[in-house]
């Protein structure tokens, strides 16, 4: 996942510096692999052609009714009084 390079650098920090030094280091080179990665994912998809970026979706269309609600509604004052 990670370049010659980039690996070759850590490998050498690891050495001089142990690995607890380096770690944090390995985190934010994968990250930067991955978002390199993401970001090529996200170009090929923006080149496709916007139908194809649609999500699939089935729509079912069901009878709605407009039901009425009754709901009581009981004010503060008058669940003071009881």
């Amino acid at each position: 996942m990670l370049g010659h390079n980039e690996r070759s650098i850590l490998t050498k920090l690891k050495q001089q510096c142990g690995a607890q030094f380096t770690s944090k280091m390995e985190g934010m080179v994968t990250d930067l692999q991955l978002a390199r990665d993401n970001q090529m994912a996200f170009e090929t998809w923006m080149g496709e052609d916007e139908a194809e970026r649609r999500p699939k979706v089935r729509r079912c269309r069901l009878p709605v009714s407009n039901p009425v609600l009754k709901v009581p509604v009981v004010s503060a004052l008058e669940t003071r009084r009881s």
